[in-house]
């Protein structure tokens, strides 16, 4: 018997040429396309193989899907150890090698294999559940940031339905989906792969984390910001080198298209293994996943944990019986992972495994056992990057800016110029209740049945009390995070949940009904988005519209009374669509999902940009040249200084500090005319130059030290304002060795030759050598 069957090479095969085909569609070129899907083959293979040993009788899905993300966690875990012991940067193969050789030399790896190519050989394990499902739906889930993927992924839909369902119409849904496709590609924004200018900054650390090691304390973030998003970063830093792409290619159009196909290849499989599903649900939650789980490739650390997330939260809950040891290690290493991704993740870990192990206690010795080694092998890890990584002062200033209702004035920041106390704390309390209307209504609905939901609804049962708190206690604007993945468990298990339910009606009654739910929904938001939209002042009555509008109580109501006489002509079986909590969830689950169509708010980065944008895209001709210039005046190591932060607003010596005063203790960044320094990190990213300090808003907003960014920002200011020998001395003792002088903040280079020499000038920019 073969180690791969047919429909293991054609899901495999499928897949691969979705992402060849998507990379070149989105500008990569044809060679380092091939390579990244190579080097993606090479780190995904040997966590595939394993997840095939360990659990050959399980489906495709749960191995193939769980597995890719050991392979990634394990060969850029490999990557980092090897480097930071002998200096290469070929450590991410050490899993392949070892795969490959254990693979040659055990008969019981590969009887093993060959007992999971038998199982996926089953009437459900089809080429198009194993390839051609995810892929399309990726399509869908790339829309989520990328608008010109929303016709493809409409066309994607259709297109999986025709193939299950009618096949015939193939000859007449295939020519009509590619010229869709054709058009939306040809026809989409010049600048679409700009999502946001956050990215530079992940350009930066993607570059410096593989040049100079996450502990540079000239990266960046600094030494402390770099432990908090370096596995993302350190492999899309593989990508880049081994590719020979640059590191914008990795961020903006490799990263995205792979998280997108793993999320997909998680989220089909992890919906496939519910078996009351038909083959239209799982489509149609796959699809509508993106409108309830929060993730945007604007931020490439939190839509790859996202993934990994759902990998590992698949994993604990299964609960199958392996061996305590392999069952401690790949908890160590999905808790690990998962943190050094992106930390927002850590309590979503540490409460959803507490609450399977206590649970599970009642249930018997095997589930308890497994539950227990996957708690010890996650807490362990928890522990360890705790004491290296948590105990500091970032950790102190975020718990510091906890405020009542907190996350609710980031959502609606109006909050705090309703003057009355009593007004304000209700004006919060309604936006906190739109925000956990479903995710509460859902908790008491698995907990009304969680003797028929399988053990995942424990996981998000005990995650979710956290997620309330977070919301009505929150801090820092970097605090949303923790809030959205405490929530996503429970969005995600809801998904299945309702898919469930409704699956057991009559297919046509149930669309029918839902047609009839979801109208209301939509025709009530889009109405009051008009009305904000037409009173969109500052008096109180138009901030109290807001509010209201925030808050989805209005259309959760009209959907309410529209569900309840749909739901009750449906046969459904108890608890039924006739208990008023089932009514309740499925209302608040259509005006969530309406809400996200409606208004699109979920980490969005806005419009995308035209070619009246190119500046903010690819930076003026003078910011070009100067970067140009100092790629082929400097030396890589080199590290370089500026006093070019926000315009006109940033002069003077002082005005960094005077900013720096008004920073409260709650760490929400008030208004200040130079925006606390801007976010833009374009000359570190551009030059591959470490920089002293940029983007200091954006640092201050994630928790950098403000004391360190006031000492450095009044180094660098100091020498650009008033140039004399003690500032020169001050840059020195930081290592900067250039200095980028921003020419409108000082009007001339006169006066700096005692310092440095004047090696490139522009009409804005000079380099100068200290």
């Amino acid at each position: 018997m073969k180690l791969l069957s047919r429909r293991d090479l054609g899901g495999s095969l499928t897949l691969t040429l979705f992402f060849l085909i998507t990379l070149v569609a989105m500008e990569v070129s044809a060679g380092v396309a091939f390579v990244a899907t190579l080097i993606l083959i090479v780190q995904v293979a040997p966590g595939v193989v394993l997840m095939r040993v360990l659990h050959p009788a399980q489906p495709p899905g749960f191995t193939d899907g769980i597995g890719a993300a050991v392979g990634i966690l394990a060969s850029t875990f490999a990557h980092v150890i090897i480097r930071s012991i002998t200096g290469t940067s070929v450590g991410f193969l050490l899993p392949a090698a070892a795969c490959i050789f254990i693979v040659a030399i055990s008969a019981e790896v590969r009887k093993g294999l060959r007992q999971h190519s038998s199982a996926s050989m089953g009437p459900q394990a089809t080429a198009l559940a194993e390839g051609i499902a995810p892929a399309l739906l990726a399509t869908i889930y790339l829309a989520r940031d990328f608008r010109w993927f929303i016709p493809i992924g409409a066309v994607a839909l259709v297109l999986l339905t025709a193939i299950h369902y009618r096949r015939k119409l193939l000859m007449i849904v295939v020519p009509l989906s590619a010229s869709i496709s054709w058009l939306a590609w040809t026809r989409r924004s010049e600048f679409w792969w700009f999502l946001t200018d956050d990215l530079e900054v992940f350009e930066s650390i993607s570059y410096h984390f593989l040049r100079f090691g996450a502990g540079d304390a000239l990266g960046p973030l600094g030494e402390l910001g770099a432990r908090y998003h370096v596995l993302t970063y350190q492999w899309s830093g593989i990508l880049a080198q081994v590719s020979g792409a640059q590191p914008y290619e990795i961020l903006n159009r490799v990263l995205p298209v792979a998280i997108a196909l793993l999320t997909s290849i998680l989220v089909w499989g992890f919906l496939s293994i519910h078996r009351t599903l038909s083959f239209g649900w799982r489509v149609t939650l796959s699809a509508v996943f993106p409108l309830f789980v929060n993730y945007s490739f604007v931020s490439p650390s939190y839509a790859l944990g996202v993934a990994v997330l759902v990998a590992a939260m698949w994993f604990w809950v299964a609960l199958i019986q392996i061996k305590a040891t392999y069952a401690f290690i790949l908890s160590f290493l999905f808790a690990l992972g998962l943190a050094l991704i992106k930390s927002s993740n850590i309590p979503v870990v540490v409460f959803g495994l507490a609450a399977v192990a206590i649970l599970k206690w009642r249930e018997g010795h095997s589930p308890f056992v497994t539950a227990s080694f996957n708690l010890f092998g996650a807490y362990f890890a928890l522990a360890f990057y705790g004491a290296t990584s948590l105990l500091n002062d970032r950790t102190t200033r975020q718990i510091d800016s906890f405020q009542m209702f907190g996350y609710a004035k980031q959502v609606l920041s109006e909050l705090d110029v309703i003057a009355e106390r009593p007004l304000r704390v209700f004006g919060a309390i309604l936006v906190s209740a739109g925000l956990l209307l479903l995710p509460c209504l859902a908790g008491v609905w698995l907990w009304i049945r969680r003797r028929l939901e399988p053990v995942w609804a424990l996981f998000a049962l005990g995650v979710l009390p956290f997620a309330v708190v977070m919301t009505l206690i929150s801090g820092n604007q970097a605090n949303g995070y923790f809030v959205s993945s405490g929530l996503n468990p429970i969005h995600l298990v809801l998904l299945v949940s309702v898919g469930s339910l409704l699956s057991f009606g009559d297919t046509k009654r149930v669309i029918r009904a839902m047609l009839a739910v979801f109208l209301p929904a939509i025709t009530t938001i889009f109405a009051m988005r008009l009305l904000v939209q037409r009173f969109n002042g500052g008096t109180t009555g138009e901030i109290w519209l807001r509010v209201v509008e925030t808050s989805m109580l209005v259309p959760f109501a009209m959907t309410l009374l529209a569900a309840r006489p749909q739901l009750r002509r449906l046969s459904l079986p108890a608890p039924t669509g006739r208990d008023f909590v089932g009514l309740m969830v499925v209302a608040a689950f259509a005006v969530s999902a309406s809400r996200e169509v409606v208004l699109f708010q979920r980490l969005d980065k806005g419009p995308e940009l035209t070619s009246a944008d190119s500046n903010q895209a690819l930076g003026t001709v003078e910011e070009r040249d100067i970067i140009q210039q100092v790629v082929q005046l400097t030396a890589e190591t080199a590290v370089l200084a500026t006093n070019r932060f926000c315009g006109a607003s940033c002069r003077g010596a002082d005005w960094f500090d005077q900013d720096l005063d008004l920073l409260g203790e709650d760490f929400n960044l008030p208004s200040s005319a130079s925006g606390f320094g801007g976010n833009n990190f374009r000359l570190s990213a551009e030059s591959r130059r470490r920089v002293l300090l940029e983007g200091p808003r954006w640092l201050l907003v994630n928790g950098y030290s403000p004391e360190d960014a006031r000492d450095r920002m009044s180094a660098a200011l100091q020498f650009a304002e008033t140039a004399s020998e003690n500032s020169r001395v001050k840059l020195e003792k930081f290592g900067v060795t250039h200095f980028v002088l921003h020419l409108p903040s000082r009007v001339s280079t006169i006066g700096l030759e005692r310092y440095g020499e004047v090696v490139a000038t522009n009409r804005e920019f000079a380099l100068i050598a200290l």
